[in-house]
This record gives C-alpha cells, structure tokens and sequence, in this order.
C-alpha cells in the first residue's frame, strides 16, 4: 500500500485547501451582498465540503501497489495458491462519505476462489461499509426502527443509507455479540473464566424476572398461548440485574450502592437464561462476594436456577482485613444472605407481609419459556 509520503500529503492538502477556500468564497460573497449569514446553512455546507475533502484524502490513502514479484501468491484454502491477478477497486461508504479503494486481487486457478487480502486488513471484507459507518449503523438500529434509524444517519453523520442495510448490520453486529456471549457463557458454566480481582464485595444481588412482549406473528408460530385454543402474540423475555450493597440506612435497610446496576436480558428458555444471569453475576465479582442474594418473585423457574447455580459457583473470596459485613434488618433479608434463594416482598412501603407477595408458577406443559409473567415486587 502506498504510504502518504511528501507527495501523497501534498495532494490531499492541495485538494482540501481548494474545496475549502471555493466554499469560503461562496459564503463571505453572500454575506457581502445580503449582509447576513444563515449559520445553519454555513456549518451544514462546511460539513458537506469536509466530507467530500476527507473522502478525497481517504481515496489517495488507500492506493494499494501492485505486490512485489516475491509477493504475487497467497496460500488458497483448497490447498493450493492464488495468484495475483490485477488491481481492482470498489467503493465504500465511509464516515466522510464514499471513498475509493484499489487494491491487488488474487484468483486460484484450481478452485477459481478470488482473494482480496486488503479487504481483511481494512475490515471491509464482502460489504460496502467501512468499520465506522457499520457501528453507526448498529446504534442507530439498536433502539429505534430502521426506518427511524436511516434518518438520523442523514441528519446526524450527512450519509445516505437505506433502511435495510441498517437492519442487516445490525443484526450481523447482534448476532456477533450474542455469539460471543455464548462462548463466555460457556466458559463460565465451565469455570473457565478468569477470577475478577479487587476488594471483597459483603452483599451481591441478583434479581431476576420474566415478561410477555408483542412479536411479529412469524415469531409465534407453534407457540402456545395464554389462553387455550388461542394464537400467542407474545413472548417472554427474561431479564436480570446484577448490583451490590454496602451499607444501610438509618433505619437499617439495605441501600443499593450507586451506579453499582448491570443489566442483561434475552428472549430465551429458563436454562439458557441462567447461564447468562450466571456470567453476569461472574464478571461482577461474584467469586469475592461475602454473600449472595437472589431476588425473584417465586416463581419455579428462578427458584430452580438460584439452586442450580450456587452449587456451580465458586467459593467466596475471604474477606479483607477490616472489612465488615453490613447489618440486615429484616430476618428475610437475613437469610437470604445466608444463602441463595428466591425471594419477592422486599420493601418497607408494603401493605402486607413479607411473603404475601410470594407465589409459586410451575413450569407449564411443554416446557415452553413463556413460562411466568410476574413482575419484580
């Protein structure tokens, strides 16, 4: 690839400077004539012309020489090896805007595979987005109809995208994150992950509980409904939380520490949420935690995962020198700290006892995973 050497950089100055000074000029002659200036329009147009000077830079940059004759062969998967044939280009959108990108190409001539190892270098293998616009591409599309989201990407980043490139990366980058979430999970019912140093935690809380959102039809299909003899609109989604507790208040109950809250959820059986709320509480420090509270409504499905989890977990962390375990009130709370368990009724505003909230769902026929649609109490 050829590097920006006195020459590249001139020319990648030179063409900013001309883009830059003919909207300059532009702008102080309308400013001359009408003797006002529209901001808006001034920072918008500077925005358009940088964009196009950077998508100029970004072009010469990424040049790529034609490969030294030692380098003109690259091992094929088949075996064999792929010789270099020409250089290629293609477009991609990048944050400044469409940028040119020429490099070598490589075909085998047994399996006819084509190779472009430039495009594993700079992230753009098989798509015509850069690394940037792929993550704009997933916040935008996270929380937010795509629709929605190819908007802001007009508005907020200049760029021009469709609706459907935004849902197909962000369902690629989603997929890649929930696999790899997948692979930590398994690490973690594998105690194979690495123990979480820093100072003993007293009191660590997992909350869990489970709820019917709105899918599309094709998400329902087999599914079993609320009510029998009735389609299913909803699935369950189960989520959880992981914090910490240090101290009380003046009237001895516990006080969440502050910013001390993760959360996780997914749209997934029992078990399979289990291994995830186990990771969670994992990368939380559970393994230093003096003591561990599970906090649920009681339904089956948490009671069976606190039981099934505290016998995979690791034995506590000792305690510092010093450290001290804050008092608990209420002799609930007490013995949770004990020990794991599931439990719903916490709170000092309740008008009614601390177990009349407290309710059993078994597991229904099927083992489907809309299994309890209760709510933290």
């Amino acid at each position: 690839m050829e590097r920006p050497g006195k020459k590249t950089a001139a020319r990648i100055h030179q063409e900013i400077t001309r883009q830059v000074n003919q909207l300059l000029s532009r702008i102080f002659a309308e400013r001359g004539n009408h003797g006002l200036t529209d901001l808006e329009a001034v920072e918008n147009a500077l925005r358009v012309v940088l964009h196009q000077a950077g998508a100029a830079a970004l072009s010469e940059l990424l040049q790529f020489d034609v490969p030294a004759p030692d380098q003109r062969q690259l091992p094929c998967p088949c075996g064999h090896h792929a010789q270099y044939r020409e250089l290629r280009s293609k477009l991609v959108l990048t944050v400044v805007g469409q940028a040119q990108v020429s490099r070598p190409y490589y075909l085998c001539p047994h399996c006819h595979q084509g190779q472009f190892p430039a495009d594993v270098e700079l992230d753009i293998k098989d798509t015509e987005f850069s690394p940037g616009v792929r993550r704009m591409h997933a916040l935008v599309g996270q929380d937010a109809p795509f629709d929605h989201g190819r908007e802001q990407m007009k508005v907020l980043a200049g760029l021009e995208v469709t609706a459907k490139s935004v849902e197909r990366i962000a369902e690629a980058i989603g997929e890649d994150i929930a696999q790899r979430e997948r692979e930590e999970m398994q690490k973690a019912i594998q105690l194979d992950l690495p123990v979480v140093g820093g100072p003993s935690i007293p009191v660590l809380y997992v909350e869990m509980d489970g709820t019917g959102v709105p899918v599309v039809k094709k998400e329902t299909v087999g599914r079993q409904a609320k009510t029998d003899g009735q389609p299913a609109h909803t699935r369950e989604v189960k989520l959880g939380c992981v914090f910490t507790q240090t101290k009380c208040d003046k009237e001895g109950f516990p006080i969440r520490d502050p910013d001390s809250t993760t959360y996780t959820g997914a749209i997934e059986t029992a078990e399979e949420f289990g291994k995830r709320i186990y990771l969670e509480a994992c990368q939380r420090g559970s393994s230093r935690a003096v003591k561990k509270v599970v906090i649920g409504d009681g339904a089956e499905w948490i009671r069976n995962l606190a039981d099934l989890h505290r016998s995979l977990s690791r034995p506590p962390t000792p305690v510092g020198v010093g450290a001290q375990v804050a008092p608990q009130r209420r002799r609930e709370a007490e013995s949770l700290d004990e020990e794991t368990s599931a439990v719903a009724g916490q709170g000092k505003n309740r008008n009614t006892g601390p177990h009349a909230a407290r309710h059993r769902c078994n597991q229904s026929r099927g083992n489907r995973e809309d299994s309890h649609r209760g709510r933290l109490l």
